[in-house]
């Protein structure tokens, strides 16, 4: 992540954070792997959010993590990317979890409606999407706009 474009607007300093983007992207109607695995734990965990990730590698669970609206990590502070995102989000709990390489893994976010029949968007935010990238994940699946989205890194 780099700081571009520093300028002085009203004496306030504006910074224009660039992220990276992704090497390659992909879009499907079909569910990625673990999915459903991570709806059914944002179900279980019953915050108002819904949301969870599953970390796999060559079809076996890693770790998995769950949006924590009243706790927090180093971690998540680390990378937030407004004051009010330092609860623990489902991706860096999963991170948090994994205590291991997580080099050539990927993740999976999910998120159920209340209902458990349709889904919510799960795009992660660039803080995590950050993290995700620092810790070697190779590929980020999530649901947006009413379909299943894959990033590569």
């Amino acid at each position: 992540m780099a700081i571009h474009n520093v300028r002085h607007t009203c004496n306030k300093r504006v910074e224009y954070v660039e992220f990276t983007s992704p090497i390659h992207f992909s879009v499907s109607t079909e569910k990625p792997p673990f999915f459903d695995l991570a709806c059914e734990i944002g179900l279980e965990k019953n915050n108002r959010y819904r949301i969870a990730a599953v970390i796999y590698q060559k079809g076996r669970v890693i770790s998995h993590g769950w949006n924590q609206p009243t706790k927090t990590h180093p971690m998540q502070a680390r990378y937030k990317n407004r004051a009010e995102r330092v609860f623990m989000h489902a991706e860096i709990h999963a991170l948090v979890r994994a205590r291991q390489d997580l080099s050539g893994c990927s993740i999976t976010i999910g998120r159920a409606h209340k209902n458990g029949l349709t889904f919510g968007d799960t795009r992660p935010c660039n803080g995590c999407r950050d993290a995700i990238k620092d810790e070697g994940i190779r590929a980020v699946n999530y649901y947006y706009g009413g379909r299943f989205e894959t990033e590569y890194f």
